[in-house]
């Protein structure tokens, strides 16, 4: 008679966490094949970074021109001014 080998020594041997394959089979109704061979996707948690390369951005030139596009500005204030619209006529009809 085989032994059964439990889900979590199976999770063990796949390198996986336990509470992922369970998820998959228990929750998702997943196949342990399935839950087993697909991969885990990695979230960064808060104060982790993974795979992350900093480039700081370069220091602007205070001596440059002002290259700012009137209309740019213009376009802004407007959008501005329309979503201020929109938000009062939700909120008071």
């Amino acid at each position: 008679m085989a032994k059964k080998t439990s889900l979590a020594a199976k999770a063990r041997e796949a390198g996986m966490p336990y509470g992922t394959v369970h998820h998959r089979v228990k929750k998702l109704g997943w196949s342990e094949k399935r839950a087993l061979t697909t991969p885990v996707r990695h979230r960064n948690t808060p104060g982790q970074v993974e795979d992350a390369t900093f480039e700081p951005s370069p220091t602007p030139d205070p001596s440059a021109e002002n290259t700012t596009n009137p209309d740019t500005l213009r376009n802004v204030v407007i959008g501005l001014c329309l979503v201020g619209l929109i938000v009062a006529w939700v909120t008071y009809g």
